[in-house]
């Protein structure tokens, strides 16, 4: 009973651990998402009554949100390759030469 116990939160933890890397990685994004909108454009549209100033926080938050973008799909793009290389390599397993 107890290694039919072991044996699946071994198996729980080994799924966990290709995911946690990920997880963190967005919420690290995440959280410079929510500190750039709090320290940027809300001081901006309250407190900056300058066009061109608006204009030019503006960019830079659009910049901001293209460069997380791209963070976000390169690190999905490297753990579902990854993901995908390794259920292919358990679906057809290599023959080892007798």
């Amino acid at each position: 009973m107890s290694n039919r116990s072991a044996k699946t939160s071994h198996s729980n933890n080994s799924s966990n651990s290709t995911a946690t890397p990920l997880v963190f990685t967005l919420t690290f994004e995440l959280l410079h998402i929510i500190n750039f909108i709090i320290s940027v454009i809300i001081p901006s549209i309250f407190f900056l009554k300058d066009y061109f100033m608006y204009i030019i926080l503006t960019s830079l938050s659009l910049f901001e949100l293209i460069k997380i973008q791209t963070v976000y799909e390169t690190v999905y793009n490297y753990y579902d390759f990854h993901i995908m290389q390794s259920l292919h390599s358990k679906k057809y397993p290599r023959f080892e030469s007798t």
